[in-house]
């Protein structure tokens, strides 16, 4: 199976075998079980690429379908491949005001277009918001974060390398789409998770993975490792869904799990310095060169919780300043050692000072409240300093 690159070298999708025909045709189904088109019907799809999908809902429906793309050559050989009546291609960004100035579309569709928008999403929304007549719908198929091969290959530099991924395209959640869409202004906003065969499949592996599919599709938990996230959503006619001010601060649910995953990341590096040094001592024997395991292990933690956080907790895919950021890290995180240790130091004198037992259960409460407080100040500095900082922020 091979991917199909576009004029800057980038993939934007699999050259039609027998199975990826199949999971196309599907994709352009599930697309139009969302409308009810007439031949009034404007339907916009944007990120076209060669065009099947554009064609074959014009092949399927009496509406006039207007397939959109940045990539010069795919337009130009869908213009040459695909003709119908009903049927248009061109080369534009609907994110330019001057492209479409006056169209206005009853559908606007796409499939794996809004992850490649990501950095930009709130912006591109409110544009696919303004290209929509009132009471217009919007479909997408987009791939699911949650699925371990996507999450693999968006995740780390070097398989986004090997797959040939855009700079800035970034895998999403449900969740994550389902809140952006309502702060941009839609209603009636349901998202799913959809699609379990795997593009370049053998053929007679086809039909057994749609049936498989289409159960597991319907098992919660199961079906969200599903390859793609199916959404609709609609531009409502009246004034009471109007997008949210971008200024307003609220602790929305992506900070929460922000938090929570800056706190994961920075416990299993604990656990990974802690495990290191009981192997140092307990497993091999090592306990007369202590403070030398005691630096490794912390090297190695060190490394583990930076890789968690740059590429899990602040979905920093920046690849140009990595060893910089590591060193930012290491001087933050040595920093909090030395916090940490002082602060209990200090706590411990002074405790001593008053005649109290500092190692009771008064030691256990400074030493949580230390740390709190030096994690806290460790979130600001790696926000301010050492990584990348895009919004959305995360898109889990």
């Amino acid at each position: 199976m091979s991917s199909i690159k576009d004029d800057r070298g980038y993939s934007q999708g699999f050259t039609l075998a027998k199975s990826t025909t199949v999971r196309m045709k599907r994709r352009t189904g599930m697309l139009l079980s969302e409308m009810n088109p007439t031949p009034d019907t404007r339907i916009l799809e944007i990120g076209c690429g060669t065009g099947e999908v554009s064609y074959w809902m014009a092949e399927q429906s009496p509406a006039r379908v207007l397939g959109t793309d940045l990539c010069v050559p795919f337009i130009e050989g869908a213009r040459e491949k695909y003709r119908l009546p009903n049927l248009e291609y061109a080369v534009l960004d609907f994110n330019d005001p001057h492209a479409l100035p006056d169209a206005q579309f009853d559908y606007i569709v796409g499939n794996g277009i809004l992850h490649h928008l990501y950095h930009n999403l709130d912006a591109a929304l409110a544009n696919i918001r303004r290209l929509l007549k009132d009471g217009g719908k919007i479909v997408f198929l987009e791939p699911n974060l949650y699925n371990p091969y996507i999450f693999l290959i968006f995740s780390f530099p070097f398989l986004r390398k090997l797959s040939h991924l855009e700079p800035d395209e970034m895998a999403f959640s449900r969740r994550f789409i389902a809140d952006r869409l309502h702060w941009a202004g839609f209603a009636d906003i349901r998202v799913s998770y959809k699609d379990f065969l795997l593009p370049g499949i053998p053929s007679f592996l086809v039909a057994p993975s749609i049936v498989a599919g289409s159960v597991l599709e319907r098992v919660p938990l199961i079906n969200a490792v599903a390859q793609s996230i199916f959404l609709s959503a609609t531009k409502p006619s009246d004034s009471l869904h109007a997008p949210q001010a971008k200024n307003k601060r609220r602790i929305t649910r992506d900070n929460i799990f922000f938090l929570f995953r800056y706190g994961i990341s920075g416990g299993i590096g604990a656990l990974v310095q802690s495990g290191f040094l009981f192997l140092w001592v307990s497993v091999f024997g090592f306990e007369r060169i202590y403070l030398w395991g005691a630096v490794l292990g912390f090297i190695i933690a060190l490394a583990v919780a930076f890789s968690l956080q740059k590429y899990w907790t602040f979905r920093d895919r920046s690849s140009t300043t990595p060893t910089r950021q590591f060193v930012i890290y290491g001087l933050v995180a040595t920093l909090n050692l030395f916090l940490i240790t002082g602060g209990l130091e200090l706590a411990r004198t002074l405790f001593v000072a008053r005649g109290v037992d500092f190692f009771n259960w008064w030691y256990l409460l400074v030493q949580a409240g230390i740390i709190v407080i030096v994690s806290a100040m460790s979130l600001a500095l790696n926000s301010l300093f050492t990584f990348r900082k895009d919004s959305p922020r995360t898109g889990v």
